[in-house]
């Protein structure tokens, strides 16, 4: 009884380690880049602007988790207001879920670290402001 128990022990454990590494190879192996005109796009529908990245990574540490790493981001300004970036940012790096990655297939961004962000806030004479035309591309629910 005792050697089953040991073995069933010893055998979970391994079950445990091949799926974390399963895991880990993975994430190391997983080419994002590939993705990257669907997710500029999704975010560029989410803000209802043009949006541009430069470069898009996905990054695992054992400290911080999964991270999807953009340099170079940029967001464009409505053109009533001009044709400057409204929003641009040296680097942004997402916490990304594990789970809805792996299992549904979807982004779902848990906290965000902006390094160098700049934004451009206009008021036109009639009042209106640049901020105001942001995500008004009628698009519903989880991007």
């Amino acid at each position: 009884m005792n050697k089953i128990v040991k073995f069933s022990f010893i055998g979970v454990i391994f079950l445990i380690f091949l799926s974390i590494m399963g895991v880990l190879i993975f994430f190391m192996t997983f080419d994002i880049k590939r993705f990257k005109p669907a997710i500029i796009a999704a975010a560029g529908d989410a803000v209802g602007r043009q949006v541009n990245c430069e470069d898009i990574a996905l990054k695992f540490s054992l400290k911080q988790g999964i991270r999807l790493h953009l340099a170079g981001l940029s967001i464009g300004e409505d053109p009533a207001f001009g044709s400057a970036p409204f929003f641009t940012a040296r680097q942004i790096d997402l916490g990304v879920s594990p789970g809805e990655l792996i299992l549904k297939r979807r982004l779902m961004i848990l906290d965000a670290e902006v390094k160098a962000p700049e934004a451009t806030v206009i008021r036109l004479k009639d009042g209106r402001i640049n901020v105001q035309s942001m995500a008004k591309s009628g698009r519903k629910g989880p991007v």
